[in-house]
């Protein structure tokens, strides 16, 4: 027995030992199963953090663009990038997790979990670089202490 294929050995009956102690068969994750009350609650937690992130980052962009005198600062800008990535955020990644949710599987396909996967970090990192871009637009407009 060579090294590829002890490993390959240990590796399955490592899974068996490890489905087996938990109980996991493929009726376990029965979509039609009844949803506990525990995923009930997670469902109806991020379905109402979506809706208020949408309609509160929708409401803070309309406020910025229609007065034409918010535009002129740089942090109402950077307030503006920061409320559009919250919204993609929110728009694009929290419909197919509580799809997912839902299901009690990722059923909606590789390709989609692969673009969930890249706009969850792109618009994450996108928003911690913009709150940082913030504390030190804010720093520097801040007089210091003579």
């Amino acid at each position: 027995m060579n090294v590829t294929s002890s490993l390959e050995w240990n590796n399955s009956v490592a899974l068996d030992n490890l489905t087996g102690s938990l109980n996991v068969t493929g009726s376990d994750f029965n979509s039609s199963s009844p949803l506990s009350s525990l995923d009930k609650a997670a469902i109806a937690w991020m379905a109402t953090a979506a809706a208020v992130t949408v309609i509160g980052n929708v409401a803070i962009g309309w406020i910025i663009i229609i007065t034409p005198s918010l535009l002129t600062t740089s942090h109402n800008r950077l307030v503006l990038n920061l409320a559009c990535c919250d919204l993609l955020t929110a728009a694009l990644n929290c419909p197919p997790t509580m799809f997912a949710l839902v299901h009690d599987d990722w059923v909606v396909g590789h390709s989609v979990c692969q673009l969930n996967g890249v706009f969850t970090t792109l618009l994450g990192v996108a928003s911690v670089m913009t709150l940082s871009v913030i504390s030190l637009n804010r720093f520097h407009i801040t007089p210091l202490p003579a």
